[in-house]
């Protein structure tokens, strides 16, 4: 049996930085594989809930509402 290595199979690359992570939806929402490539995740989706919802808040008592980054 033949053994296929991880990286013989997908491009791993040798170092990562955190804003390799970050998708500008300005500049890719053009790109065809940004919508093909994008994984929303449960974590993701209660964050955006969460967004809109103090949005809505927002729009809903026409007042300025501000929010914190949490982990």
């Amino acid at each position: 049996m033949s053994t296929q290595l991880l990286r013989d199979l997908i491009d791993i690359p040798g170092r990562v930085h955190a804003g390799d992570f970050v998708l500008t939806l300005s500049k890719g929402v053009t790109e065809e594989s940004t919508v093909r490539e994008y994984v929303v995740t449960e974590q993701l989706a209660e964050c955006f809930d969460d967004a809109l919802g103090l949005i809505q808040s927002a729009m809903a008592s026409r007042s300025l509402r501000g929010c914190r980054n949490l982990p």
